[in-house]
């Protein structure tokens, strides 16, 4: 408009001066000439004004429906606005403060619902909180078939705890039970307030025999823990009912509750402070809960002397750490545990080293106690290259008690460390920081704690060992594998794959066990086995094959099985093997089994191994691709193979064969 104004002002101009020295002919002249340049020139000013208000408007337009967009996906899909992704300011500034409402909302909203579903004296999910979880989980394992195993839980003679201590000791008895049992758990398991002094524990993945051996390593760990309040030592001990989806028969989670709250009873009508299995409407006593029951004179509230907390923390870890020796985490915590029964401590961790690090690794950190204790990772490494140097030097190994600045603002408690030390082994050391701050130890405390140094340093020398021999285990099963397929070029590595793609498959179903995991994956490995049996012919042939050639084929599953029965140990994998090519509708060999009937190993192989099979390059026919695979499992879902693995298959998105985990990773995680 400006550039408008000022080409009107030179045409007047020009005008105005030919009109007072030349005649009217000469201005119309000069009209006609300049007029159209001018008009020319006004258009396109208002032309380029025009687009550049319609592009404005229309950027304006694009980006309010993307802010629009953005705000309902993060309100139905929880997710972020990002406001560096608008390009006019205003708008991006519109985005930032509803982008920083949204969060604090979320903030807000997290806290609310952290209030509402946790029990506000234990800090443990309350009861609605459990069965939301419990429901899920039921259904989880009706539809895979995973187990999922339930144990309530009730701490004995409370009542009479109460009458006798008072209410504010029998406070303090159920945060430290609380901390206790969540201390025992893996990060899967849940443990929950169910109501009053019964608590609950939701094992996913875990068979009925598995849940006995946690439940009674729970009864351990709360009968070896003296409780101290106000001077006084207070024993507690609990009542375990448990109970399991599949070994029950039961889909329903209010079920589940009530057979393992019929177990508990039964617990507690035969004498308290053991572990009863929900089995057929029997109970089943636990071993260690039998040994430690007989010790007991009477199940309540008592004191303990020093000698008697002493002795059955040593006879507990011994007990616990006999049944626990496979599984490295557990001996650790367990050996932790025994440490804080002796000490009574708030706090106490357990390091071993790392040899491809030459560092210290934590296996099992318990916290007991309020306050909030550091422990200083420098002077404990210090500590331990002394106590290596002087075990070399052949001096032995004693308890130290420091002094050390871990609490807060940096005020002095002592600092209890055990070397774990066996026959002139030294793997590592437990730390421990004593309750009450006590800074010395009586020779019977010291006698005992060299004692569980001694029993938990073999028992983690032992777990060491059994993970090697399981990792060549795997190896030797491998070779094997590959020596078999190697008879059949176009099949090399094929085993493997099935195992990985079968142990992916079994992680997206919800399994996370890692002994169920390693059997998903030896099966797959071993699944072909009786391939070894049948001539190289029958898999080099072009074509179709005969009706005898497929019967012959079809033998080498009861030829797998024959040849794993042999082995001890194997029984389990000789039948997932046998039944790897049955179909889910009953039309596959060798037995016709069907549905829930076919194992459900079986029924992963089944598909991680079709999934292989459609993929490779054979003799007569072109690998598949990836998209008419997936059509090709949609249209046998639920004749040839179980829906339940099909949709995990598809779950997992594209390229599945490539990110499975191999059976080395496994085997050495």
């Amino acid at each position: 408009m400006t550039f408008a104004a000022i080409g009107m002002l030179i045409v007047a101009a020009v005008c105005a001066l030919t009109s007072a020295k030349r005649d009217h002919a000469f201005v119309m002249q000069l009209y006609e000439q300049w007029m159209p340049v001018f008009l020319y020139t006004v258009a396109g000013m208002l032309a380029v004004i025009a687009g550049g208000v319609f592009a404005t408007g229309r950027l304006w337009l694009q980006e309010s429906a993307r802010l629009k967009e953005a705000v309902r996906e993060a309100k139905s899909h929880d997710t972020q606005i990002e406001p560096a992704q608008f390009r006019v300011k205003e708008i991006r500034l519109c985005a930032d403060v509803i982008a920083s409402t949204l969060a604090t909302m979320r903030h807000e909203h997290k806290q609310m619902s952290d209030v509402a579903s946790r029990d506000p004296l234990t800090g443990l999910p309350n009861r609605r909180a459990f069965m939301q979880t419990l429901t899920r989980e039921a259904a989880v394992a009706a539809r895979t078939g995973w187990p999922l195993s339930l144990m309530m839980i009730d701490l004995d003679h409370f009542k009479k705890l109460n009458d006798t201590y008072g209410h504010q000791a029998g406070d303090f008895v159920l945060k430290r039970a609380s901390r206790r049992m969540a201390s025992q758990l893996r990060r899967t398991d849940e443990v929950a307030r169910y109501g009053g002094e019964e608590f609950v524990v939701i094992l996913p993945n875990t068979r009925i025999e598995q849940a006995r051996e946690v439940a009674e390593q729970l009864c351990n760990a709360l009968r070896c823990d003296p409780l101290i309040f106000e001077g006084q030592s207070i024993s507690v001990t609990a009542s375990i009912g448990v109970s399991e989806v599949q070994e029950n028969k039961v889909d329903d989670a209010t079920e589940l509750i009530r057979i393992a709250d019929e177990a508990l009873y039964k617990a507690k009508s035969e004498g308290r402070d053991r572990v009863m299995l929900a089995e057929a409407g029997k109970g089943s006593d636990g071993e260690l809960s039998k040994i430690m029951s007989s010790l007991k004179v009477e199940a309540k509230p008592a004191t303990l002397d020093a000698v008697d907390r002493d002795a059955m923390a040593l006879m507990g870890s011994t007990f616990s750490i006999l049944q626990l020796i496979p599984d490295r985490h557990r001996v650790a915590q367990d050996i932790v545990e025994q440490v804080l029964a002796v000490l009574g401590g708030d706090r106490a961790s357990i390091h071993v080293l790392d040899h491809a690090t030459r560092g210290l690794k934590c296996l099992a950190d318990v916290r007991l106690g309020d306050e909030e204790l550091v422990l200083p990772e420098a002077s404990l490494m210090r500590w331990f290259e002394d106590q290596q140097q002087s075990i070399g030097s052949n001096h032995s190994s004693v308890v130290d008690v420091t002094m050390e600045p871990i609490g807060p603002e940096g005020r002095s408690r002592p600092v209890v460390r055990v070397p774990l030390q066996a026959s002139g082994e030294f793997l590592g050391v437990v730390e421990v920081v004593p309750q009450g701050g006590e800074p010395t130890l009586t020779q019977r405390q010291q006698s005992v704690l060299v004692a569980l140094s001694a029993i938990g340093c073999t028992a983690l020398r032992n777990c060491d060992r059994h993970q090697a021999l399981q990792i060549r285990w795997v190896r030797l099963i491998e070779a094997l594998s590959n020596t078999i397929h190697s008879i059949h070029p176009y099949m090399r590595d094929h085993a493997e794959r099935v195992s990985a793609l079968s142990v992916k498959i079994a992680r997206e179903l919800g399994q996370t066990n890692d002994e169920e995991l390693q059997q998903i994956q030896l099966a797959g490995l071993l699944h072909d086995i009786g391939k070894i049996g049948l001539p190289r012919s029958l898999f080099e042939k072009r074509g179709r094959l005969r009706a005898g050639e497929r019967r012959k084929i079809e033998e080498h599953c009861t030829i797998g099985e024959s040849i794993l029965c042999r082995v001890s140990g194997m029984e389990y994998l000789a039948k997932v093997v046998r039944h790897h090519h049955e179909h889910f509708d009953g039309g596959g060999y060798p037995d016709g089994l069907a549905g829930d009937e076919i194992p459900l190993e079986s029924r992963i192989i089944a598909v991680a191994d079709a999934c292989d099979a459609m993929r490779s390059k054979r003799p007569y026919r072109e690998g598949l691709k990836e998209e008419e695979l997936r059509n090709r499992l949609r249209q046998a879902s639920g004749t040839q193979f179980d829906p339940a693995v099909v949709s995990a298959y598809l779950t997992m998105g594209k390229g599945t064969e490539i990110q499975a985990e191999t059976p080395r990773q496994l085997s050495s995680a």
